[in-house]
């Protein structure tokens, strides 16, 4: 009876080889790992990853969000790359009376995000045909920029002895919507009825709005 040989490790690597190149793409493409099949669903990890193997060609367009930024980067991106919204109104609210508020803009659903947020108007009290108040008379006008209950607000004189003028008020605030929101410009005006004019509300998106309170 005869014994089995077994080949040499130098043999067994020249038969491997000959049945590789025998086999040809075939046999090789057998060997390959595929995505769809061979590869655990989560299994590749970070560590798995050679450095700079995904560049701009490797991801999807328009699949990356803002908050899968940096701060840093979010900060640029929101100033510079996003589209801010605005709220103008040329004209009105019209003959508001004395001490009353009134809505003068609204600038509606805004997306949920952080924002830097301007407002201005201008307040006018017409008075009488001459424009001039009595002797120790005075006209203030006040505004409140609403921001979900976040809130900055801003006073003007319209008037003194001798005359009345318009006013521009300027306001502005950050805020950090969890939802879509409204911003509202509220004004008033004491001892003479008014009205708004010029009045614009801008939102611009920011990639995060931290405060800080101080003392100085």
């Amino acid at each position: 009876m005869h014994r089995f040989k077994r080949p040499s490790p130098s043999m067994a690597v020249a038969l491997l080889a000959l049945t590789v190149a025998l086999g040809g793409t075939a046999t090789a493409a057998t060997v390959l790992v595929r995505s769809s099949s061979q590869i655990k669903n989560g299994a590749v990890k970070r560590a798995d990853i050679a450095p700079s193997a995904i560049n701009s060609g490797r991801v999807q367009d328009g699949s990356l969000k803002l908050n899968d930024l940096s701060d840093s980067a979010q900060g640029v991106v929101g100033s510079a790359g996003l589209q801010g919204l605005e709220a103008v109104r040329a004209g009105g609210p019209e003959n508001v009376g004395p001490g009353q508020t009134a809505t003068v803009a609204t600038l509606r659903n805004i997306p949920q995000g952080a924002y830097a947020i301007f407002a201005k108007t201008v307040l006018t009290a017409p008075s009488n045909e001459s424009g001039i108040l009595s002797t120790g008379g005075s006209v203030g006008g006040h505004c409140v920029l609403d921001a979900d209950g976040d809130t900055d607000e801003s006073f003007a004189l319209l008037g003194s002895p001798g005359a009345l003028a318009p006013a521009e008020l300027s306001l502005q605030i950050t805020r950090t919507f969890a939802k879509p929101s409204d911003v509202k410009l509220v004004c008033d005006v004491t001892q003479e009825t008014w009205r708004g004019s010029n009045t614009s509300i801008i939102a611009l998106p920011l990639g995060s709005a931290p405060r800080q309170n101080v003392d100085g």
